[in-house]
């Protein structure tokens, strides 16, 4: 796969003006590189990345054509002169009470240590540098590219969630969106004629991403859309999944609006009943946008004036319309305008069209079992329809457009539009709009728009649009909108839009958006949004927005919300808090893992429990009894091993012991230490004094040639006296030392370290022997223990 580099966006936009009155003005710096190099695999789509990225900002972001720049295949020079002119445009607009705005987006080839612009390099820390002096009061910048993660990885940049809901948008700084992690290939694919982080980016900022349904999409909202599908579209390629990352440094209220659907020049309103994969291509069959919709859920996406063809994909059958979009007008799409395409399930081959002729309308039947129904003489039971049925055994129709009352089974072949009653079953052939009731079963051969209630098994064919309910098992062919609750098990053929709940098993296979219940497991095949509980296993294999409560939670795909429970597992990425009575696990984590084992890649937060371990970095705290990372910024347990931190063998002496020995573990900033040690003042007895101990310390860095570091200390040692170290003086003697150590590194591995110390000693049985200049003063001491204060000073070396 292509790798290949967008470094974008530099500022956004809240909407018109902002609450002081004074004027907003969008500018956009847009690049786009096919070229990598003579060792790189020259790019398809890269300037037509930065194209769709201009033309969707012009339309819908309010960035004016005259203060676009576009940059089709730069070299170092050309880089570092559009950025030039884009310092000299926005120093310009910043006149009054203007506030200006800034998007940088380039898409290119990228490796670890910048962008490669033909055979030249632009590293990334020119590129922080030239945007942060930037003179606007918010700049986005976004890159879609190989390795482009690494950008957001430099010094002092560590990625933040992004609570950014205010409508009232006043925020500054600047944001950074890249389209891979430091270590990932970006990819384009020839399908969508695209990158897939830009094409998906684009296909938000229409609208797809528009989750408030408020006719404006956010930098939040664009992300988290881009980020989904991104992951989503790119785990079964070849070079695996793609991981879109972010950093964030913005101060003030409100998110910041990216693209303004209602100032669009025309818009396209996907009705509420449609739903699936939906494709939209222009006249030319460029594919524009792309996303999948949910069930009952309206969508409206900007979109420049023309004609289109939109594709509507949903479990394996596909639909087509065409549309002409307007000037300044909103045009909707229904279902009645979709058309069947080849691949779509029609009629079943030798399923003859029925002439509607062929039908007599009965006043009502009377049956005792199918084939003795009283009905107009020469007219089979096939070809009868009516509006009232008794059946005391069983009794069959074409349709009924009323009640059927049986004790046996009620059997419509198509479609029965009223109540069917019968403590046997209720059997139709096609679509139920009323209620269907048994003590036996209930089934449908297509929609259901009522309510199904059985003791023993309900099933429509295709969607259910109100509800079943039954003691036994539910079952949709298609869609839920509505509701599932039984005693045994729920099971959705399509996505759930409302709730399952059960005592047994909740299956959704297109998606939830909603609620499961369950005593035993939540399984759903596809996105969710909502939550799933239960006390058995919760799984969703897709991503999720919301929370999983149970003993068992599993997510596969990318995911922000809560996993509460004994173990948590999330293969992909998970942002929020994962809950844990025993186990927790994500791929890349962005919040809180609180448990007793904690397992993840890249951390961005903290990791709480027994033993915590991550895989990779952790740009936060680990706390626990042991503690494991790659890199970490604050471990604070009794072991905490770095791979890359800190491993130091110290030698000092002091006025509890003579000669001690400590090791110190853990990262380059806080550690933990392990000491031992022997000798002291002679005490009473004339017994050797030993002692061991842990505690916790910080470093931090000076750099001065007379002083090289300093060293905060706090030690807790157990003192004991002779060869038995079973004495009660021994088991109950404490040493507490806070102590400030100065360091004077001589070598690489070798320092002079020194500096005072306050020490306390708690001791059932009191032998003296402590203090710098005497004996060390009394604080209080009774029949329980003694408790003596004293300042100190410690020497020693650091290795």
């Amino acid at each position: 796969m292509l790798r290949f580099l967008a470094l974008s966006l530099a500022l956004l936009l809240p909407a018109l003006a902002d609450a002081s009155g004074g004027t907003i003005r969008r500018f956009a710096l847009v690049a786009g590189a096919n070229d990598g190099g003579a060792a790189r695999t020259e790019l398809r789509y890269a300037a037509s990345d930065a194209a769709a990225v201009a033309r969707v900002l012009e339309e819908l972001g309010g960035v004016a054509p005259a203060d676009r720049l576009l940059l089709v295949d730069p070299d170092r020079a050309g880089m570092q002169a559009g950025l030039a002119e884009m310092q000299h445009r926005l120093a310009a607009a910043r006149a009054g009470d203007t506030r200006v705005e800034l998007f940088v987006y380039y898409s290119g080839h990228s490796d670890e240590e910048g962008l490669l612009l033909g055979e030249e390099h632009f590293t990334y820390g020119e590129l922080r540098q030239a945007l942060e002096s930037l003179p606007a009061d918010v700049r986005v910048a976004i890159l879609d590219s190989c390795s482009s993660g690494a950008l957001t990885r430099r010094k002092g940049g560590v990625r933040r969630a992004p609570f950014l809901v205010d409508a009232a948008s006043k925020v500054k700084g600047h944001a950074y969106l890249t389209s891979s992690s430091a270590d990932e290939a970006a990819q384009e694919s020839d399908r969508i004629g695209a990158s897939f982080f830009t094409h998906f980016l684009v296909s938000g900022l229409r609208g797809a991403a528009d989750s408030t349904r408020d006719g404006k999409v956010t930098l939040t909202e664009a992300y988290q859309f881009a980020f989904a599908e991104t992951l989503a579209r790119t785990e079964k390629t070849s070079s695996g999944a793609q991981h879109p990352a972010y950093e964030m440094q913005l101060v003030g209220t409100g998110d910041l609006v990216m693209t303004d659907l209602r100032s669009t020049a025309a818009g396209l309103v996907v009705e509420e009943s449609i739903h699936g994969r939906i494709y939209v291509r222009d006249a030319a069959g460029a594919l524009v946008v792309e996303l999948r919709k949910a069930p009952a859920t309206p969508v409206e996406l900007g979109l420049a004036p023309g004609a289109y063809v939109v594709t509507v994909e949903d479990r394996g059958s596909l639909s087509e319309a065409n549309v002409v979009l307007a000037e300044g007008k909103r045009s909707t799409l229904a279902r009645a305008q979709l058309r069947s395409v080849e691949g779509e399930r029609n009629r079943v081959r030798g399923d003859d069209a029925v002439d509607e002729s062929e039908y007599v309308r009965a006043p009502f039947v009377l049956g005792l079992v199918p084939g003795s129904s009283t009905l107009p003489y020469g007219v089979p039971e096939d070809r009868v329809t009516t509006g009232i049925g008794f059946n005391l055994v069983g009794g069959r129709t074409a349709r009924l457009d009323g009640v059927d009352v049986g004790f046996g089974l009620n059997w419509h072949t198509e479609r029965a539009s009223g109540a069917m009653l019968a403590i046997g079953g209720n059997l139709v052939g096609g679509d139920t709009s009323g209620a269907q009731f048994a003590v036996g079963f209930n089934h449908t051969g297509g929609s259901l728009d009522g309510v199904q209630a059985s003791v023993g098994y309900n099933g429509a064919g295709e969607d259910v649009s109100l509800g079943q309910a039954a003691v036994g098992a539910n079952f949709a062919g298609g869609d839920v909108r509505g509701f599932q609750a039984s005693a045994g098990a729920n099971w959705a053929e399509g996505a759930v839009a409302g709730a399952q709940l059960t005592s047994g098993l909740n299956v959704a296979r297109g998606g939830l958006r909603g609620v499961q219940g369950s005593s035993g497991v939540n399984w759903v095949a596809g996105d969710a949004s909502g939550f799933q509980a239960t006390a058995g296993a919760n799984v969703v294999d897709g991503g999720l927005v919301g929370a999983q409560l149970g003993p068992a939670n599993v997510l596969t795909g990318a995911s922000m919300g809560l996993q509460a429970g004994v173990a948590n597992w999330s293969r992909a990425s998970f942002s929020g808090l994962q809950l844990g009575g025993g186990f927790s696990w994500a791929r890349e984590l962005e919040g809180a893992q609180i448990g007793v084992i904690n397992v993840g890649g890249n951390v961005d937060g903290a990791q709480i429990g027994v033993i915590n371990v991550a895989s990779g970095t952790v740009n936060g705290t680990q706390i626990g009894v042991v503690n494991y990372a790659d890199e970490v910024d604050a471990p604070l347990g009794v072991l905490s091993v770095v791979r890359k931190g800190r491993f130091n063998l110290d030698l000092w002496a002091d006025e509890t012991s003579a000669g001690n020995l400590g090791l110190k573990i853990g990262a380059r900033h806080f550690y933990g230490i392990f000491t031992a040690g022997v000798g002291g003042r002679e005490t009473s007895e004339g017994d050797q004094r030993w002692t061991a101990g842990l505690g916790f310390g910080g470093h931090v860095p000076v750099g001065n040639p007379a002083l090289s570091f300093l060293n905060l200390e706090l030690l807790a040692r157990q003192v004991h006296y002779g060869s038995d170290w079973s004495t009660e003086a021994g088991e109950n003697h404490l040493v507490s030392t806070l102590r400030l150590g100065a360091g004077w590194q001589i070598a690489e591995r070798f320092a002079l370290v020194a500096g005072p110390s306050v020490n306390v000693s708690v001791a059932e049985t009191d032998r003296g022997g402590f203090g710098l200049f005497g004996e060390a003063a009394t604080v209080e001491s009774n029949d329980e223990a003694t408790v003596r204060m004293w300042p100190g000073f410690f020497v020693g070396v650091q290795i």
